[in-house]
């Protein structure tokens, strides 16, 4: 049973994407559903997340604000 959504934007930094999906995977103890939504990824952060297998929104243009991120996210969660 789902029970929270995380979402996560992010943009070009994909060495801290990895350090925080590594500490969700490790420290999370409740069933939860994680969706990262990367502005742009020239950091090679979509080759990431799909061989990671992690859901992710569609790439936003150059400097798109969080807040579009955010709401794109939301219609992407099991809950909206």
């Amino acid at each position: 049973m789902l029970t929270f959504s995380i979402l996560l934007p992010t943009w070009n930094n994909l060495p801290f994407l990895r350090l925080c999906v590594e500490s969700l995977r490790r420290h999370s103890s409740a069933q939860h559903q994680l969706i990262v939504h990367a502005n742009e990824g020239r950091d090679g952060t979509r080759d990431w997340l799909r061989a990671e297998g992690i859901e992710h929104t569609a790439f936003m243009p150059s400097g798109a604000a969080v807040g579009r991120s955010l709401q794109a996210h939301l219609r992407a969660t099991e809950g909206a």
